[in-house]
């Protein structure tokens, strides 16, 4: 996104402020001026013990405060924000989340492809009839070019978790926020309401249309190839014989269902901070029936189906 895209009323351009163009302004009942008790945040509201912030690195400030030394949200400098430099440490473990999670269908379809490079030096793929052969290696080609489009798409991803993350910065969040009709309040987690923690009920972040249009322009090259990946592999027999998971790619199959992840996993839940179990990365392992002999006649080894 080039940076005059990525203006926003009273904030200097840059590039986890993007998202925050597309933060439709909606009409609400407003909290006290510079209250930084947003909602999407709420884990992270400050402690009311004492009227100060016992944790810092955890906690956003009570009220909006002008720092300079921000080094991830550099838009908030020399404005009123509502993060800390201190609570950018959060905000880091956070976005080191969204990186791993949303990475790792790529790392599941590489090892998924490695799989396929060792079938192809199994009996079972040179006994297979030409056509099989040839449906399985343009399976894999299909694969390749999933791979090869993934980091464009990716990226435009981690754009949008940098932007809602940073949107904690913003201490007129309410301006991007959706109430229900009639108003009412809501306390702190269901405990029993206190002042300081009763708020307007919150329902949803506004964002605007164009929003999922910038996303899906990085995208749709990617669901393309998505898509023709996952045809493939159900109309193959060969790709049904891989060790290896088959990725979970169903996200990107079209413009609606990626809009509404982003949203709804994303917009809606920006921080998250527990690391994902991630498997340690291992070498392709030759597929268990290469192991069994081949008969010279083409007989299967026990327990393989047959490949058209």
């Amino acid at each position: 996104l080039s940076s005059g895209m990525c203006r926003v009323a009273g904030r200097p351009p840059g590039l986890h402020a993007c998202v925050l163009l597309f933060l439709a302004h909606t009409v609400t009942s407003s909290t006290s001026d510079a209250d930084c008790r947003n909602p999407l945040f709420r884990v992270h509201w400050p402690s009311p013990a004492n009227g100060r912030q016992e944790f810092p690195m955890l906690s956003l400030n009570r009220q909006a405060v002008v720092y300079v030394g921000l080094e991830l949200c550099r838009p908030w400098n020399g404005v009123q924000a509502c993060c800390s430099p201190d609570f950018e440490a959060a905000l880091n473990n956070s976005f080191t989340f969204w990186r791993s999670r949303l990475s790792k269908p790529l790392l599941d379809l590489r090892f998924y492809l490695a799989d396929m490079e060792t079938r192809q030096l199994t009996n079972l793929y040179k006994k297979a009839t030409p056509l099989s052969k040839g449906m399985f290696d343009a399976t894999m080609e299909s694969g390749k070019q999933v791979s090869r489009l993934f980091p464009k798409c990716l990226q435009a991803l981690l754009t949008y978790a940098a932007g809602m993350l940073c949107f904690s910065c913003e201490s007129r969040w309410q301006q991007f926020m959706y109430t229900p009709t009639g108003g009412g309040t809501s306390s702190f987690y269901g405990l029993e309401p206190r002042d300081q923690f009763l708020v307007p009920r919150y329902t949803d972040v506004s964002i605007r249309p164009e929003a999922c249009a910038a996303l899906w322009s990085s995208c749709a090259e990617l669901s393309v190839a998505v898509v023709d990946f996952m045809q493939r592999v159900l109309e193959c027999p060969l790709a049904k014989t891989m060790h290896e998971p088959l990725p979970l790619l169903e996200i990107y199959k079209d413009r609606s269902t990626l809009c509404e992840y982003a949203r709804s996993a994303i917009a809606n839940h920006p921080m998250r901070e527990i690391p994902l179990a991630t498997p340690p990365p291992h070498l392709p392992t030759m597929p268990k029936d290469a192991l069994q002999p081949w008969s010279d006649t083409g007989h299967l080894p026990n327990n393989v189906s047959a490949v058209p």
